[in-house]
């Protein structure tokens, strides 16, 4: 068993017995690192059990951490564990045999001393710090583990560890206000404004009655916030969306509705208002670039739950999963990523992790010593193996008080009670271990972040780490420089710079500013994704017309569009082996579902039969076909997806075949075909690459024209 330190009780008594049916059980864990208390974990219980076993055998390397590093932590943690009882053999470590130390000019610890009068202000002073690292960022070299190497820091080998998320968040929004990105998962994706626009361009793209959605686009898009305003108190709504360029193309986009998918809907809705370029005038533009990334993805993941559960997808329900999201604070913002995002987050969630770098902040945190609430009670009694539940029961203290704090007179004697004092002492513990999981979370340097001396309790929680005698162990420098410092029975240097709140104007590290209007000599780029039937090339090559019949009597198409969407859908699932009964049924239902009544299911028989009597002809009986296959590929700076309508399986060689609808005389469908050149040149390489087999010709289907068009890549095979 692994992790035995966040053992719960209830745990304890399952794992014993299944223990009891094994012949040999290996149970792996660190006093000092159960940090889990408040998810009903019992410390003590791991405590009990090593005394109950023996002694425990004792891992003795550290093989994370610089050598400087593993003796500090050593000497301060073998003198804060002993007067609760852990030994120093089980704590004190060696480094690795194969550990490496870097050289770095400035050592390995450092402290931050904060010039600040409140927690805004300790805040800024802490970016201030973290800035710094970044512009002297050779005087904290790290250990590359790709190469082995020692080079600069960057900002995504440092981790802020903090007390709260609370903290977490103020922290991140101050360093992203200066320019630093930050790595944190935060919720409130659909309350950014980035989101609004897309959204409101979405709503009005799938309902253009959606006023809301129209005000919505008007004040975000608009330079004067408040002229969408006096546009519609004098003229209307009206007005308002003559004044937004958006509108018109949103209007001209909702045609093409019926063929896309919702998050292909929204796609369009953000590339209509170009939120892309709107953003980029917000400033923080890599947030919000990411923040709509992040949408378009939540609206993926919404189409992928509805295919898993089998249930139909559809705009209103994209908007509904939406509403979901918010209401139950899972959508997530951007987190950034890469080695230019500082790491923030809280000390339980950096348990197992590590960083060329961290910086522990809230050093001023004391036990509050409160009793109320759910909690275990235990016996004095040792503990018995076979019943490790026996003398324990759970405790209900309710607070009276409700949203009340602190009541004068009654708070003061609950903590000074036997069992105030009891819950004191236990969540000291529980703040050593927590101390002891951050600082053995750095792998070349560690910074110890606190306001400047002055206030009473600044490092309250390093304060509270005392030895068998009572002292404390560590006492962080106050004035700037490098001194040695005593730890234990050894000393080491540390580093010590005071940083006062970094003012914004004064930032070397601000936000990009972007113009609102792209520059007419800024080169003009493809769009990032694109579909294979849109594809543009170079010329085309020569087809050559084979006529599969007469052609086929079909009647007015009044949607060109769908009637093309039908014969594709017949065509990908008709097989002529399974008789003419249920092949007409099948038409006959495809029919009905696209409410198309211009071709027969008949006729689509037909067009399919002739088809197949081709085939035969052509390549012989022994081939296999494959229908709709699925292909996504890169285009220099673009990104195609589609699907190949039919592939003709041959022995030394495939044929891709693409179904079009289009109707004429040759010379049209020729014309046609060479539009189509590229589109099929891209699904040959993406077959080729993705399967490793030739391609040995490309043909066009015109199923109403009843035409073959082939162009061979190698001569006929048969």
């Amino acid at each position: 068993m692994d992790e035995f330190q966040d053992t719960s009780p209830i745990q304890l008594a399952l794992f014993l017995k299944l223990a009891s049916l094994a012949r040999r059980s290996v149970w792996v864990g660190d006093q000092k690192q159960a940090i889990y208390g408040f998810r009903g974990t019992d410390p003590t219980l791991m405590e009990a059990v090593v005394q109950s076993l023996g002694k425990p055998e004792v891992l003795p390397h550290s093989w994370r951490s610089q050598p400087e590093l593993v003796r500090f932590c050593s000497e301060f943690f073998a003198k804060a564990f002993a007067p609760v009882g852990i030994p120093e053999d089980r704590v004190r470590l060696t480094p690795s045999p194969s550990s490496r130390a870097s050289v770095s000019p400035q050592g390995h610890l450092k402290c931050f001393r904060l010039e600040a009068k409140n927690n805004g202000d300790e805040t800024a002073a802490l970016v201030a710090g973290i800035s710094h690292l970044l512009r002297q960022a050779a005087d904290s070299p790290v250990l590359d583990k790709g190469t082995g190497q020692e080079r600069p820091l960057e900002a995504g080998d440092i981790a802020v560890l903090c007390r709260s998320n609370a903290d977490c968040r103020n922290l991140a929004t101050t360093l992203e206000k200066f320019g630093i990105r930050v790595a944190m998962s935060r919720t409130g994706l659909l309350s950014r404004p980035e989101s609004v626009l897309a959204l409101a361009a979405y709503g009005y793209l799938i309902d253009e009655s959606d006023s809301l959605a129209v005000a919505e686009m008007a004040r975000l898009l608009n330079p004067d916030p408040a002229e969408f305003l006096r546009q519609a108190a004098g003229k209307g709504m009206d007005a308002v969306k003559t004044s937004l360029k958006a509108i018109a193309r949103l209007d001209d986009a909702r045609k093409n509705l019926i063929r896309l998918t919702p998050s292909e809907s929204l796609s369009l809705a953000m590339e209509c208002v170009d939120a892309d370029r709107a953003v980029l005038r917000w400033g923080d533009e890599d947030v919000r670039l990411g923040n709509l990334d992040a949408l378009l993805g939540f609206a993926t993941k919404y189409e992928d739950q509805c295919r898993s559960a089998r249930s139909a997808c559809s705009p209103a329900g994209l908007v509904a999963y939406f509403e979901d999201l918010a209401k139950e604070e899972q959508d997530a913002q951007v987190e950034g990523q890469g080695r230019e995002a500082v790491q923030v987050l809280t000390y339980h969630r950096a348990k197992g992790l590590e960083w060329p770098l961290v910086v522990l902040t809230g050093l001023n945190t004391e036990p509050k010593g409160n009793p109320f609430g759910v909690g275990a009670v235990t016996s004095d009694e040792p503990l018995n193996l076979t019943s490790p539940l026996a003398g324990r029961w759970i405790r209900y203290w309710p607070w009276p008080f409700g949203a009340q704090k602190k009541v004068d007179g009654f708070s003061d004697a609950v903590e000074t009670s036997i069992v105030g004092r009891q819950m004191s002492a236990a969540e000291r513990r529980e703040l050593l271990r927590l101390l002891y999981v951050g600082m053995t979370r750095a792998r070349d340097h560690l910074v110890f972040a606190a306001r400047c001396p002055g206030n009473s309790g600044m490092t309250a929680w390093l304060d509270g780490c005392l030895d068998e005698t009572g002292e404390p162990i560590l006492s962080l420098p106050s004035a700037e420089g490098k001194e040695m410092i005593p730890v234990g029975g050894d000393q080491f240097h540390m580093l010590t710079k005071v940083f006062q709140p970094m003012p914004e104007a004064d930032s070397d590290c601000s936000q990009k500013v972007f113009c609102p209007v792209r520059p007419s000599n800024l080169p003009a780029y493809p769009p990032a994704r694109f579909t294979p039937s849109q594809a543009k090339g170079s010329a085309a090559p020569s087809f050559k017309i084979i006529s599969l019949g007469p052609k086929l009597e079909v009647g007015k198409v009044d949607d060109s569009a769908k009637f093309g969407s039908m014969v594709h859908a017949f065509l990908a699932v008709d097989k002529p082996e399974l008789g003419q009964e249920k092949r007409i049924a099948r038409a006959r239902e495809i029919c009905t579902a696209w409410g198309v009544e211009s071709l027969k299911p008949e006729a689509m028989l037909e067009m399919s039969d002739r088809l197949y009597r081709f085939l035969r002809e052509r390549y012989g009986d022994q081939f296999g076909i494959v229908r709709e296959w699925p292909i996504a590929m890169r285009c220099g700076m673009q990104r195609g997806k589609g699907f190949i309508d039919m592939i003709i399986r041959l022995e030394n060689g495939d044929v891709l075949i693409d179904h079009k609808t289009a109707d004429g005389d040759d010379g049209r469908l020729e014309a046609k075909a060479c539009g189509y050149a590229s589109q099929l040149a891209i699904y040959r390489e993406a077959w080729e690459k993705a399967t490793g087999r030739r391609v040995v010709e490309t043909l066009i289907h015109f199923p109403v024209a009843v035409a073959i068009l082939f162009s061979s890549t190698s001569p006929r095979i048969k």
